[in-house]
């Protein structure tokens, strides 16, 4: 028994012998596995917010683009409100009786007609649908209430103005106009009382909706001209 401890005894010695004789090697390869773990974890953390950041601009281009398409339409869309608004404007002012049939043509073109919004959403909706994240929190949350709620609201003005076109308008077309060019031309059948007092009812159905549209519209606008240049400013900071 009493060899048995001694010999465990030596193997103990052996062993702290051996690890004051080479501590300095251990420590360096203990240093060397941790600073190597260290730095995988860095790399790896580096490479996970460089993809973020990458996916983050991709995204921000994105929306960008589509904002700048969007505008587009936007512009269309205020341009024909406004010209029919001028119409309407024209056309209760004026003794239509001694208006001569072109301009009245004209400017009945300008009542029946409507514009077909078409929302450009695609980068917010791969946004929506990816655990991609905007890091400027005001940011994300202008781009969200855009889309979520000005974008929408916009739309449904102009889906009142296209459900006034097909409700009210079409049916005094189909009644009182031979001839009708898409915001060309509308010459009336018979430019009677029965024509002017139904024209005289749908003009202030219209006048209403449209005014109220545009300034919604113009509102809208003006928030994607502000989106954009925040979204601009992100991506140039």
């Amino acid at each position: 028994m009493l060899s048995i401890v001694k010999i465990v005894q030596r193997n103990m010695q052996k062993i702290l012998a051996t690890l004051i004789q080479k501590w300095p090697e251990y420590l360096l390869e203990i240093l060397v596995i941790t600073v190597g773990i260290l730095g995988a974890f860095t790399l790896n953390n580096w490479n996970e917010n460089r993809k973020a950041i990458e996916n983050e601009r991709r995204v921000l281009m994105e929306i960008l683009d589509n904002l700048k398409e969007d505008r587009i339409q936007l512009l269309e869309a205020e341009i024909l409100l406004d010209q029919s608004i001028q119409s309407i404007t024209f056309l209760m002012r004026n003794d239509l009786e001694k208006v001569s049939t072109d301009t009245l043509s004209k400017h009945l073109a300008f009542l029946i007609t409507f514009y077909k919004y078409y929302p450009i959403d695609n980068g917010y909706e791969s946004l929506k649908a990816s655990d991609i994240s905007i890091s400027n929190n005001e940011l994300k949350n202008d781009i969200s209430r855009y889309y979520e709620y000005n974008q929408n609201r916009t739309r449904s003005g102009l889906n009142d103005v296209e459900e006034q076109f097909h409700t009210f308008l079409i049916p005094f077309a189909r009644k009182y106009i031979r001839s009708f060019v898409w915001q060309t031309e509308a010459l009336p059948n018979e430019r009677n009382n029965a024509f002017y007092n139904a024209l005289t009812t749908e003009l202030f159905g219209a006048r209403d909706n449209n005014i109220q549209t545009l300034a919604a519209l113009r509102r809208f606008i003006e928030s994607n001209q502000e989106l954009s240049e925040k979204i601009q400013r992100e991506l140039n900071g």
